[in-house]
């Protein structure tokens, strides 16, 4: 179980058995029906699975009421590397003072989503 959220942990190659068309055909009925959207859950690469330390201190709690979309535009030449360069990124985040990776999703060349922080948890990012 992941301890994020209590789920069964989904790994990497647990998650790469989705087959593609599987998935655009329920990212389809999502923009077709947005109100069925907001129920559906996309199972992520637990936090164990891709090597994040834990948290170094208490997250700020927060209830969602919208969605930021901010992005890296990192290159993973090498998509076998990508969980290594989330680590560093969690490294780099850590060391600024916060008290995890910044993100809550994160999501590789190949579409595979990682979960960074919870969820109910506040971000953190250098922008207003």
């Amino acid at each position: 179980m992941c301890e994020d959220c209590g789920t069964p942990n989904i790994s990497r190659r647990h998650l790469l058995r989705v087959p593609p068309a599987a998935l655009a055909v329920s990212m389809t009925a999502a923009m077709a029906d947005p109100a069925s959207a907001a129920e559906r859950k996309i199972d992520g690469i637990c936090r164990e699975a891709w090597g994040a330390k834990p948290p170094t201190y208490p997250y700020t709690p927060q209830t969602v009421q919208r969605l930021t979309l901010h992005h890296s535009g990192e290159v993973f030449r090498n998509n076998r590397k990508a969980p290594a360069a989330f680590r560093a990124f969690q490294e780099e985040h850590q060391a600024q003072g916060w008290p995890d990776i910044a993100y809550h999703i994160l999501i590789d060349r190949h579409g595979n989503v990682y979960r960074g922080r919870p969820p109910k948890a506040v971000g953190n990012s250098n922008t207003a």
